[in-house]
């Protein structure tokens, strides 16, 4: 498995030359969205260990937005296995 994390990327963008100070201030909003249910319980632990590390994240995970048809996706039943 390889898990891919854009954020050094996104930095470098932002940090190479020309690229930091482009506009004289930014507005940032944080928003969590999910297509499947996040029970509470998982929010807040996820919340504390986010927390440390963006509070604007965390704050925004105790607050998702569940929306089931976010995207569509056909399953054939034949294909579940169980």
């Amino acid at each position: 498995m390889k898990v891919l994390d854009p954020n050094p990327l996104m930095t470098d963008l932002v940090l190479r030359e020309g690229g930091a100070k482009r506009f004289p201030s930014t507005a940032i909003e944080v928003e969590v969205v999910s297509k499947v249910p996040i029970d509470e319980a998982t929010r807040a632990n996820l919340g504390a260990l986010l927390g440390a590390v963006s509070p604007e994240t965390a704050d925004a995970l105790g607050r998702y937005r569940h929306e089931p048809d976010l995207f569509p996706a056909a399953v054939e039943p034949s294909a579940v296995v169980r």
